[in-house]
């Protein structure tokens, strides 16, 4: 991926150049332009064009300006095959002529001597077709890289005014990512980024490009009303849960000048050149540095590693929840993801490999009501901490407990203790949370302890 170097600010006089424009979207880009000789470049046969909103009709051909940086690459193919045909050619001509050799003549010394410098002419020519043919292989094959067809496009008719082009999906994307440097424990350095890349095969240069975080085609359809019927429990259909599609993930990274956010999922730039190379280009749209609250974080009930983490308030919508880690300068983890935790974001930013964790079952008697026909079933965990660090870790740990989904299922939450100094907090849907403080190279254990009250007639699991 270059850095910034594709996508330069260029500044233009204002009557040196029409205007000219740049949408960018999810799933497509729309170009208005004025295209000399109404040729629009290697776009393929999905591209649409209209001109005074009259469709117009784009047909194939081998023809473009030489002005073009694309055209240029184009002719050079072209002419490396011309060379390659040629030498193969006379190659081929060399062969014919020394195969009507004859050696059997009194002057056979002087035609064996005539066939040497033959066969040195027929080995250069030989030469000379791999040459032209490798270099016109690699060169076709950074062009393909760069555009949607080999067949360049122009206008069937010309368009005194500028053309509308909606070029199809993959031609131009961009992507929002976001950076996360950390600094200290105390605060974070967040920066916002886009990457443009562009395989349309036009290079564009415009006055005004615009990115729009959404997709251009949405199907929106009217709702109708639908009565709430109560059936019969045994008559209700089995949903299945349809598979979602997978959403296109497009490239990205790097730094535009004079980018401007005008809404959470809209930008735009003024005066820039985006040559058709495809090769991302990082364009960065937002820096700053915010106050961020640091924890190590455990979720035994799930998985026995304890991460980094950082809560903070964005100072800005999260449109893309993948962020990049650096630290002192250097990329700790490419890809990481985050979640809203209400008005604040959480990113795990690392794993503490000097804390080890072990959660175990304990295993409880359940007790009988003597007059009654309920169980109450005590139940918990085991929770042991091990710091191999020099330093004290203040640790937070996610749990939980049962929730009953029947009204005569009930679950308390009977205590949480520990060897070593412990605050909790019991929150909704059976979550507890646990902050404790593990001493350095010692260990600690939490328990917690739980009972299950339940009709006897109605066995449960969980």
């Amino acid at each position: 991926m270059r850095k910034g170097s594709g996508l330069v600010v260029v500044l233009l006089a204002a009557a040196a150049l029409q205007a000219s424009e740049l949408t960018i979207y999810r799933d497509a880009a729309v170009l208005k332009d004025r295209f000399a000789d109404g040729f629009i470049g290697w776009t393929g046969p999905k591209v649409s064009a209209t001109c005074a909103n009259e469709e117009v009709t784009l047909l194939p051909t081998s023809r473009c300006p030489e002005s073009l940086r694309l055209c240029k690459v184009r002719h050079r193919i072209d002419r490396l095959a011309r060379q390659a045909q040629k030498a193969k050619m006379a190659k081929k001509s060399l062969q014919t002529l020394i195969s009507h050799l004859r050696y059997d003549r009194p002057d056979s010394a002087a035609l064996i001597k005539e066939s040497e410098r033959l066969a040195e002419g027929l080995s250069r020519f030989e030469t000379q077709a791999q040459e032209a043919s490798s270099r016109k292989a690699e060169l076709q094959e950074r062009f393909t890289q760069e555009v949607q067809s080999l067949q360049g496009y122009r206008a069937a008719r010309p368009c005194a005014k500028e053309m509308t082009v909606r070029l199809p999906p993959g031609a131009i994307t961009f992507e929002i990512r976001n950076i996360a440097d950390i600094t200290d424990k105390k605060s974070v350095d967040l920066t916002e980024a886009m990457a443009v890349t562009n395989r349309s095969g036009i290079d564009i240069q415009a006055d005004r490009m615009i990115f729009i975080y959404r997709r251009i085609a949405r199907r929106l359809r009217p709702f109708r009303f639908a009565p709430w019927v109560v059936r019969d429990a045994n008559s209700r259909p089995r949903i299945v849960a349809a598979k979602s599609a997978a959403v296109p993930v497009f490239a990205v990274e790097r730094g535009l000048n004079q980018t401007i956010r005008k809404g959470p999922r809209r930008f735009e730039a003024r005066s820039v050149t985006l040559p058709s190379t495809g090769e991302a280009v990082e364009v960065t749209l937002r820096h700053e540095r915010i106050e961020a609250e640091y924890r190590e974080v455990a979720y035994p009930w799930r998985s026995e590693e304890v991460y980094e983490s950082i809560l903070f308030k964005p100072p800005y919508a999260v449109l893309n929840d993948r962020w990049r880690i650096v630290k002192d300068k250097e990329t700790t983890a490419a890809e990481v993801y985050g979640l809203y935790e209400g008005e604040r974001y959480r990113l795990f930013i690392g794993v503490d490999e000097d804390i080890r964790l072990r959660r175990d079952r304990l295993i409880l008697k359940e007790s009988e009501n003597f007059f009654g026909n309920r169980i109450h079933k005590k139940d918990g965990y085991k929770i042991t901490i091990t710091n191999q660090s020099h330093k004290k870790r203040d640790l937070h740990i996610v749990e939980r407990i049962p929730v009953a989904v029947r009204s005569d299922v009930h679950v308390k939450l009977l205590s949480v203790q520990s060897d070593q100094p412990l605050r909790y907090r019991k929150g909704k849907e059976g979550r507890v949370d646990i902050d404790v403080t593990i001493p350095p190279r010692s260990s600690g254990d939490v328990t917690v302890l739980f009972e299950v009250d339940f009709d006897k007639k109605k066995r449960i699991f969980y």
